[in-house]
């Protein structure tokens, strides 16, 4: 598919639903171009992976071997780490968020909420944190910095600097839901 046309990504995804079928989701994930196969063991894995593979052969699609990654225990995917451990933000990209300096205004401080909205799900109670923040976003808001925002501000950075995981789910312990939500 040629690069540049406005429906490709919306085109290939729907074939690749077509081509995997009842398999995505059920051990696969996939991402534009990007097709994930994940499992508990390896044999497990390698038997999901012939699956795959076999569907993409059928289909008429071909894979260029040197962008293919197989059997690793560990992936970047959009700016996040995977492993069996669980999802965890990849360092290169949060470790700028180290040094960021206080905003100065609303334009820097949506720059800033904006980069850690991205792993909000990192940060436990982040809406609550960044409430101070927030509020300044609001039109008719005059510009306040005071020790309610820099407090918020500091707590933001170091929830996302100090390597934050994400377990995986399983099913076989008990399960509690918390949303970070309003209605």
């Amino acid at each position: 598919m040629p690069f540049g046309l406005t429906n490709a990504p919306a085109t290939f995804s729907r074939l690749i639903d077509c081509v995997l079928g009842k398999q995505k989701w059920a051990y696969c994930m996939v991402y534009l171009d990007d097709v994930i196969v994940f499992s508990s063991t390896f044999a497990e894995r390698i038997i999901r992976l012939m699956s795959v593979l076999k569907a993409i052969v059928e289909s008429g699609l071909r894979l260029n071997p040197s962008k293919c990654v197989l059997a690793t225990h560990q992936i970047e995917c959009l700016s996040h780490l995977v492993d069996a451990q669980g999802i965890r933000t990849d360092p290169s990209h949060v470790e700028a968020m180290a040094g960021y300096p206080a905003p100065r205004n609303v334009k820097e401080l949506r720059r800033f909420l904006g980069l850690c909205g991205y792993y909000r799900r990192f940060v436990h109670q982040f809406a609550v944190i960044a409430r101070p923040l927030t509020t300044l976003l609001r039109k008719r808001t005059a510009w306040r910095w005071g020790e309610e925002e820099k407090e918020a501000f500091s707590r933001l950075k170091n929830s996302l600097t100090t390597s934050p995981l994400l377990r995986h789910f399983d099913d076989k312990l008990p399960t509690e839901i918390h949303t970070d939500a309003s209605l």
